[in-house]
């Protein structure tokens, strides 16, 4: 991704849905369209892994949300082609997001040099 303004992401979802604004995204389906084919974007990048049986994140006592926040760190190590954080699932709700924040800095940085290069 090279554009990171608002206007790309509308620009993306319009070509999605064919709505030109993200407020009149209402229905579900629009939505859907939009969420999967960012996710397919991202899957081109780096393999996630979306979706996780619900029994396991039971056992785990754990949320989708931090379940796929955790994903999200864990493709984002792959990115950068380093070890996942051994104590990853410890970390508080905080820790978790100013660790994806620094990743994605580094990624942005290490794709930056190599388009320059």
């Amino acid at each position: 991704m090279t554009d990171r303004r608002d206007t790309a992401l509308v620009a993306f979802v319009e070509r999605q849905t064919g709505i030109p604004t993200l407020n009149w995204v209402r229905d579900a389906e629009d939505a859907n369209k939009a969420i999967e084919a960012l996710k397919d974007w991202i899957n081109r990048i780096t393999p996630v892994t979306w979706n996780a049986s619900a029994h396991a994140l039971r056992a785990r006592r754990m949320s989708v949300g931090r379940w796929r926040k955790l994903a999200v760190v864990r493709a984002q190590c792959r990115v950068l082609a380093e070890p996942v954080p051994v104590a990853l699932d410890a970390l508080s709700d905080a820790e978790l997001q100013a660790l994806q924040s620094t990743l994605g800095r580094r990624i942005r940085r290490l794709k930056d040099r190599r388009a320059r290069a």
